[in-house]
């Protein structure tokens, strides 16, 4: 009785899931109904009178262990039911997930990557094909989350070259900004320099200049001197 309540509960389970039953449920729910009109009709034969108990025991026996395997296969495929299920359901949100995606400097997903094989997962649950439904939902899940992966690299790498060449800019502009600086401090000593060795050159040759002509004046005269003795003696 007990193994026959057990396998009854995994069967309303099952129909209360709201998830497609598998050919395995499906036969495990119609063992369960046999293995109960056994039962009943072995309990009551027990309720005549000088029946042979023998046979009925091994008959009611045999049933409760024909129900305790009946309820280890319905507790394997309803976990296996419910993962497809959860599989499904993850692989779907990040599907749709992927379709909505959009990041900065105009990157987004195209194409809805792992639709198709969402679609596929999708018929298969709808067949009661559990391992199908997990095969196909893994792989629409792996491809949605890889396009979102890729589509975050491209708005990392975007990033990353407008910061870069915000840098060199900034480097440009500061470079610029320095040679400017060092050409205009040369200019000022250069016209310092210039301006004192050009006055100095200045007062320099004019006092060289006065004083050739000073010399000039004075060899001039003394020529002078000599010349009127040379005439006084010659005459």
């Amino acid at each position: 009785k007990n193994e026959l309540e057990a396998c009854l509960r995994l069967v309303e389970r099952s129909a209360n899931d709201r998830i497609p039953d598998s050919q395995t449920i499906t036969r495990c729910s119609q063992d369960t109904e046999q293995q109960a009109q056994i039962i009943t009709r072995l309990a009551n034969q027990l309720l005549q009178p000088h029946g042979e108990w023998l046979p009925i025991h091994k008959a009611s026996d045999q049933a409760t262990a024909n129900l305790g395997v009946i309820a280890g296969r319905l507790v394997r495929e309803l976990q296996i039911a419910e993962q497809a299920a959860m599989d499904f359901q993850n692989a779907s949100g990040e599907v749709i997930r992927a379709a909505r995606w959009s990041g900065s400097y105009g990157v987004v997903v195209i194409g809805n990557p792992g639709s198709d094989e969402l679609e596929r997962a999708r018929r298969s649950l709808s067949n009661g094909d559990y391992e199908s439904t997990i095969t196909f939902a893994k792989q629409s899940l792996a491809m949605a989350r890889d396009a979102i992966q890729i589509a975050e690299r491209q708005v990392a790498d975007a990033r990353r070259r407008i910061e870069m060449e915000a840098e060199r800019r900034r480097r440009q502009r500061r470079n610029a900004s320095n040679f400017g600086a060092i050409t205009f401090g040369g200019g000022s000593s250069s016209n310092s320099s210039g301006g004192g060795f050009t006055f100095g050159g200045g007062s320099h040759s004019a006092s060289s200049s006065s004083s050739s002509h000073s010399s000039s004046s004075s060899s001039s005269s003394s020529s002078s001197s000599s010349g009127s003795g040379f005439s006084t003696s010659g005459w």
